[in-house]
């Protein structure tokens, strides 16, 4: 849907398990698409991401790469995580 609808200018964003990032970054790739962005998702330092960020479109370019920690180590929540989770929480 995304290769016949999307503007040159537009991107293809998903969040998905990270298990099947690299297939989905590979899938995308064969309809035209480049990974813009990726960030990798963890729960606290030390373990496996959970969730990949991704970001695609159709202009080739070197995509950045990055990691989201929830929490730190004693279990509070990052100060990234609260930045990007501000407005959700009182």
């Amino acid at each position: 849907f995304a290769s016949h609808h999307l503007s040159i200018q537009g991107r293809l964003e998903v969040i998905l398990p990270a298990q099947i990032a690299e297939q989905f970054r590979l899938d995308c790739w064969t309809q035209g698409f480049c990974l813009i962005r990726q960030t990798q998702v963890i729960t606290c330092p030390g373990k496996s991401p959970k969730r990949s960020l991704m970001s695609f479109g159709l202009v080739e370019t070197t995509a950045q790469r990055d990691t989201l920690c929830l929490l730190d180590s004693e279990g509070r929540r990052t100060v990234q995580y609260q930045a990007l989770t501000a407005d959700y929480y009182l």
